[in-house]
């Protein structure tokens, strides 16, 4: 419980030590008393795993997150009334795990099995799982995406969405932050199927949802408030509102550097993201010399995480590496463009060598 209060005052630092103090004590408590406490340390496991995620650690978030399903599970066959929820819960964490350290196709199979438990526990019960069900869509549709299922990905997303407008009806305080994350997830598939117009209008009304969130609760959501900011500064350059774009893609950016600087291991994926997004936009606007600067900036900041988490970031990197070739090559640098043409052909060689491997 602490661990939570923690993370949801801007204290993920904190959170993680509050977490892994919690789990070292119940596994020497299941270990004396496995049929008492066993319980109890999936479920600090389960915590631990989304900590050590959120504070820059996804390989061990990976690890922690397999433990706590492989011991719901257990539990599960053996009580499937009292331990099935929390392996769907697990199953759910573990599919995002997966997807942080770029094993895609595992993450869609261990997704869709949280999904298919939620459906189950929901349709006996809507009240106490609806809530998980939706949660679960939600994920199932971004694992969906990962995998180039973007018909299905689509579909999924509208209906988490569907799910989660019902629910802030209903109750605003509790499940308002939800819809605005599932419309931020909806607004993107729309994006990859070219609906723009509604992906801008949804982008747009998870970004109000969340400034007003925010502003109540700074500590909470403008990590939030950030991230949808960056997705819509993407869908008003599809619209052509280039200005608007930078406008909003610099506010997203100015968010994420304050919270960097506080917690760099949480927020330096977001902030690079966030640069990289922001390079572009400055780029549309004719501003090359800024453009420049800024995409260095993000590319710097991938290499760094790459070194760490070739995995978990390669794929932004190379993203990254091609914004900044093309900005340079818009700037008459056509040597230096050449060279990081280069280094983006290795990197998408190893992703491509690894998913080899992997298969």
């Amino acid at each position: 419980n602490l661990a939570i209060h923690l993370d949801g005052n801007g204290q993920p630092h904190k959170a993680l030590q509050t977490a892994q103090e919690a789990t070292n004590l119940y596994r020497t408590l299941a270990e004396h008393n496995p049929a008492a406490y066993t319980p109890n340390l999936a479920s600090s496991l389960n915590n631990l795993a989304a900590y050590l995620d959120g504070n820059g650690q996804p390989h061990k978030a990976l690890q922690t997150a397999q433990e706590a399903v492989t011991i719901r599970r257990k539990l599960a066959e053996h009580n499937p009334a009292a331990y099935t929820p929390d392996l769907a819960m697990s199953l759910n964490n573990l599919a995002n795990r997966l997807a942080d350290n770029g094993q895609h196709h595992e993450a869609l199979q261990t997704a869709q099995e949280a999904t298919n438990l939620y459906r189950t526990l929901a349709k006996h019960n809507p009240a106490a799982y609806t809530p998980n069900l939706a949660k679960s869509l939600n994920n199932l549709a971004n694992r969906l995406a990962d995998n180039g299922q973007h018909r299905e990905a689509l579909q999924t997303a509208q209906e988490a969405v569907t799910i989660r407008r019902k629910l802030a009806k209903h109750n605003p305080a509790a499940y308002t932050p939800n819809l605005a994350k599932s419309l931020i997830n909806l607004a993107n598939r729309q994006a990859e199927h070219g609906r723009l117009d509604e992906a801008f209008q949804t982008a747009q009304e998870a970004t109000n949802l969340y400034r007003t969130l925010a502003k109540h609760n700074p500590a909470a959501y403008t990590p939030n408030l950030a991230k949808s900011l960056n997705n819509l500064a993407l869908r008003l350059a599809e619209h052509g509102r280039l200005d608007e774009a930078f406008q909003t893609a610099k506010e997203a950016t100015n968010l994420f550097r304050p919270l960097t600087r506080h917690n760099p291991a949480a927020y330096t994926p977001d902030l690079a993201k966030s640069l990289n997004n922001l390079a572009n936009r400055l780029a549309d606007n004719g501003q090359h010399h800024e453009a420049l600067q800024t995409a260095q900036e993000a590319t710097n900041l991938y290499r760094e995480l790459v070194r760490a988490h070739f995995r978990t970031f390669s794929s932004r990197f190379a993203n990254a590496l091609e914004t900044y070739k093309n900005i340079l090559e818009r700037s008459g640098n056509a040597k230096e463009a050449a060279r990081i043409r280069q280094e983006r052909n290795a990197v998408l060689k190893r992703m491509k060598e690894m998913e080899e491997d992997d298969a």
